[in-house]
């Protein structure tokens, strides 16, 4: 695998801080890298590791943490009880007694997370918060959920005899999202949630032989053409993901795609589908995880927000922020055009994970040198045609080569380079052309679609061969409910506002 730049310290301009520690991962193309990891890994990876209560107080300020019983614990550990309320329901339980993540003004103008406060009043358990504000209560609510299901699905992984050298849940059955009851089906309460599973392996060809001798029923009739077809059709159409739809494991329902980690990594790193790194633009649960596969994850979350920004005006929100990065994934998706998925879909994943990303992006923001906040929730982005350009010459290969073509088709101004002028001069010169144009937001929109469309209606196709066609016709029939109710919900909602 190729990188259009090889610093990516520099390139990405995440700034180091204590939490990093350097490793040597292997860059896929026979040599070895040296690159930052986060110590404590990304937010997505990050659980409890312990549930015993501990007390400090220094200064005026006390940190506590609750303890759990290990008879607690294990009654907590039921799959039906875990995966009938998704992960986020957590947070809107529980007092307001502890604020999280209040925010100070500090001497550059950012606004950072100082130490939590606990107030030690009744009183400020019964004031109203702001809902895109976590509480120490509800994030330690969350914290234990997720360190709860993560235990559930590694013991599930378990049940896998082939490697998975990285392995994730996503999706409504993990993170819950607006518009659906806590089974993670839209308002009727009596379907199991589907749990989203994407496992990274080595070598796909042998992980789906030895995979075919242990859950044969996994796998649709291309079994019989052995699991050389079923690598080809994994890793060669679409995607390079293979799905076994709606199996059940250890009493749940599961939805697992298989890929390499080298095309994992190749997608997070240069966008080179979407299809993977923008599922991962979203909170995720790490339940195995790999050194290399998580700074590649951090990269591409600090290009989803450069990304959005380019799509945004100098001040907004961060509401406006999360919509516009979850959106990403979804342009030029043909299923949210032909009623296939939820028209609300990503409204749905913010409204109901709003804290969950502040969180999940909070060391991305606080790196990127050209984005602050500026009041508690209203950000501001450096909109000079600089600051602009460099940020835009950071982003993966596939969007930066496609922004590109997108301005010269729209006739823009393409500077030729001067004698004595050096190609990095040029690229200077054209990138604040193309930032200073005021139709940045059409052009970034149209490289997006051109880089998912296509992906997004193989895979789509794939499904068929991949989980038989009763299967999949039954798959599309749930998601297709699933973008009726939607549309006739926001229609009455709609119609009783007037």
């Amino acid at each position: 695998m190729k990188c259009r730049q090889p610093n990516y310290l520099n390139k990405h301009n995440i700034r180091p801080t204590a939490g990093h520690k350097q490793i040597r991962a292997y860059s896929g193309d026979g040599g070895y890298i040296s690159r930052p990891a986060m110590a404590a890994a990304s937010v997505s990876s990050s659980t409890p590791s312990s549930s015993s209560s501990s007390s400090s107080k220094t200064g005026n300020t006390t940190t506590t943490t609750t303890t759990t019983t290990s008879t607690e614990q294990n009654s907590k550990l039921d799959p039906a009880v875990l995966f009938g309320k998704p992960l986020s329901s957590a947070l809107t339980n529980g007092s307001t007694a502890k604020q999280y993540g209040k925010k100070n003004i500090v001497g550059s103008g950012k606004i950072r997370k100082s130490t939590v406060i606990n107030t030690n009043k009744q009183s400020s358990a019964s004031k109203s918060t702001n809902t895109t504000t976590l509480t120490t209560t509800s994030i330690e609510d969350f914290e234990e959920h997720r360190a709860k299901l993560k235990v559930v699905l590694d013991q599930m992984l378990g049940k896998f005899s082939a490697p998975v050298r990285y392995a994730i849940a996503y999706g409504s059955g993990v993170y819950k999202q607006a518009g659906y009851d806590n089974e993670g089906s839209l308002g009727n309460g009596k379907e199991k949630p589907m749990i989203d599973l994407i496992f990274g392996v080595s070598h796909p060809e042998h992980w789906h032989a030895l995979n075919m001798q242990q859950h044969p029923d996994h796998y649709s009739g291309l079994t019989r053409f052995g699991s050389g077809a079923v690598a080809f059709v994994g890793e060669k159409l679409g995607a390079g993901v293979y799905y076994n739809t709606d199996v059940e494991i250890e009493g749940m329902r599961v939805k697992y795609g298989v890929t390499s980690v080298r095309n994992l990594t190749g997608d997070l790193l240069n966008w080179e589908t979407l299809y993977l790194a923008g599922r991962m633009h979203k909170p995720t649960l790490v339940i195995r995880d790999d050194p290399f596969v998580r700074v590649c994850g951090q990269v591409n979350l600090a290009n989803a927000i450069r990304v959005a920004l380019l799509m945004l005006p100098k001040n907004f929100t961060e509401q406006e922020l999360f919509t516009t990065v979850a959106g990403i994934s979804y342009t030029g998706d043909a299923r949210m055009k032909v009623g296939g998925e939820n028209p609300n879909k990503v409204d749905n994943i913010v409204s109901g994970q709003l804290p969950i990303m502040k969180k999940f992006y909070s060391s991305i923001i606080e790196g990127l040198h050209n984005l602050e906040y500026i009041s508690d929730d209203i950000l501001q982005q450096d909109i000079s045609p600089k600051a602009r350009a460099a940020m835009f010459r950071k982003l993966p290969k596939s969007i930066y080569e496609n922004l590109v073509i997108q301005y010269r088709r729209a006739g823009g101004y393409v500077p030729v380079g001067q004698v004595g002028q050096s190609e990095s001069q040029v690229e200077v010169e054209m990138t604040e052309a193309i930032v200073k144009d005021d139709r940045i937001k059409e052009f970034t929109h149209s490289a997006l679609k051109s880089i998912i469309s296509t992906p997004a209606i193989t895979q789509s196709i794939k499904g068929v061969l991949t989980a038989g066609f009763s299967k999949s016709y039954q798959y599309a029939m749930a998601k297709r409910q699933k973008a009726l109710k939607a549309t006739t919900t926001t229609t009455t909602q709609s119609g009783s506002s007037r």
